[in-house]
């Protein structure tokens, strides 16, 4: 879908959009009645705060997509400004409720044991399994149109091969980089497990958002003339987001995160 049209794949989101929302409806118009056998169950052991980021934290990458996609706005100056702000405040409160929704009517020991409790709690379970499926198809077109235009501006700019930057038809459609982030794609899909993938996923996020406040930062210090957010920050918000990203990288796992920067500076 996105190979064929980017217009085509934007237009597939609105509909994932409303299947999504019916989803929501669904799970938080649902009741569960836990057995006996389910209350007397411990919950395993928790893993840790950083462990639980790693595997989570991929799922705040979805932010990127509109910014990688700015070449196709109108008014990217506008609508980057308040549509990231927007998206931030909404993903928030959407994962905050599910959160609290779930750990108030579920308890601990199912969530932590039935990876799919969610499907058995609904009241109609077709559409929280058309929900699921839907937003993991979402995310996988949000990345698979911005991934590529990445790619392509990159390899315009001649750090990449410049076979990268062609383009094809009036929107100079990133057809061969699309072909080449799909390629990278099924490589992370043959590895099956996504919880193995996620914390070296969280790694290269992580990096990619300490870099973009690095350059924040310093164009806002040294107050470069051609440096004109429509939104201005102090320098030190940016400067402290890196700091951030660095300490997560550590505190989840310092090997991992040694071993993502050599990769990136390779």
């Amino acid at each position: 879908l996105v190979y064929v049209s980017s217009d085509a794949a934007i237009k597939a989101q609105f509909v994932i959009f409303l299947v999504i929302g019916v989803a929501f409806i669904t799970l938080f118009c649902s009741n569960y009645t836990p057995s006996d056998t389910e209350l007397m169950l411990q919950a395993p052991s928790p893993s840790g705060f950083w462990y639980a980021f790693a595997i989570f934290f991929p799922a705040a990458t979805g932010i990127e997509t509109a910014v990688a996609m700015s070449g196709d706005l109108k008014n990217p100056k506008r609508s980057l400004s308040i549509g990231t702000l927007a998206i931030v405040i909404v993903a928030y409160a959407t994962y905050m409720a599910i959160a609290y929704f779930l750990a108030n009517n579920i308890p601990r020991s199912t969530l932590a044991n039935d990876p799919l409790i969610v499907l058995k709690f609904a009241r109609i379970k077709t559409f929280v399994l058309l929900g699921v499926w839907a937003a993991a198809l979402s995310s996988a077109i949000g990345s698979m149109m911005a991934a590529p235009r990445m790619m392509q501006a990159i390899a315009q700019d001649g750090v990449f091969p410049k076979f990268l930057a062609k383009g094809a038809g009036p929107l100079n459609e990133p057809k061969i980089a699309s072909a080449v982030t799909f390629a990278f794609a099924m490589v992370a899909v043959y590895f099956g497990s996504l919880n193995a993938i996620a914390p070296f996923m969280t790694m290269f996020t992580l990096i990619a958002y300490g870099m973009v406040n690095v350059g924040a930062g310093i164009e806002s210090f040294l107050s470069n003339p051609s440096w004109r957010p429509s939104v201005a920050v102090p320098a030190m918000i940016p400067l402290a987001g890196t700091v951030l990203c660095a300490v997560a990288m550590l505190m989840f796992d310092p090997g991992v995160a040694m071993l993502s920067l050599a990769v990136v500076f390779c």
